[in-house]
């Protein structure tokens, strides 16, 4: 990004298998940078769409940079809402919002029938918040990991207590935050991690929805 034209060769620019059964085969890539610049560059295969209320901001760029992710593109849902068939090409989706959405409750209920058709949804700021918030049956169906919160608590916080052993928090000892939301649990979510007011900061709610406050 920013350095112009294509700055990375891949030889060969194909590969080629032929596997009998239970065969393996193993092929060599080289990858050079021909750019002025350093490059960073991982293999990842996941597939993420972050769909924003708002702008693009640092985060998508630090998201990209993850190892394991192999894509992610950005829905700006201040003008458009993604379908179902849209949503099908990821294998999670990541939802924020800092302006409203441009329908709440259409969106909520592709991102429901994503979730029943097996998809993955991580659910962050504001988007359980009261006029920004995800509608439709992701709220009314109880797929939302927290409630709606219809107030803010801003105030500096830190990491509170956390389940270590889980992957979310892996390698995460300190954190701090300032834009904070009195939300709760819903029915069947499971805490994962609190700040030390006593918030929820994020929790899971079976093996597809994750909340992040």
């Amino acid at each position: 990004t920013g350095t112009g034209n294509a700055s990375l060769t891949v030889t060969p620019s194909s590969l080629a298998f032929d596997f009998p059964v239970d065969a393996s085969d193993t092929q060599q890539v080289t990858l050079q940078n021909d750019s002025d610049v350093p490059m960073d560059w991982n293999s990842g295969t996941a597939r993420v769409l972050y769909v924003c209320a708002n702008f693009r901001g640092d985060f998508l760029n630090e998201l990209r940079r993850e190892p394991g992710i192999g894509k992610v593109d950005y829905l700006d849902a201040r003008y458009e809402t993604p379908d179902l068939a849209t949503l099908q090409q990821y294998d999670v989706v990541l939802v924020a919002s800092n302006f409203f959405f441009l329908d709440g409750d259409v969106l909520g209920d592709a991102l429901a029938d994503y979730v029943d058709a097996g998809g993955k949804v991580i659910q962050a700021s504001c988007s359980y918040t009261s006029g920004y918030e995800i509608g439709g049956r992701f709220e009314s169906g109880g797929y939302a990991a927290f409630s709606v919160s219809s107030s803010t608590d801003f105030s500096i916080r830190n990491l509170g207590t956390y389940d270590a052993a889980h992957p979310i928090m892996e390698g995460i000892s300190t954190l701090q935050n300032y834009y904070g939301f009195p939300t709760a649990l819903t029915y069947g979510s499971v805490l994962v991690a609190s700040w030390d007011s006593g918030a929820p900061m994020v929790a899971v709610k079976g093996d597809n929805i994750v909340g992040i406050n």
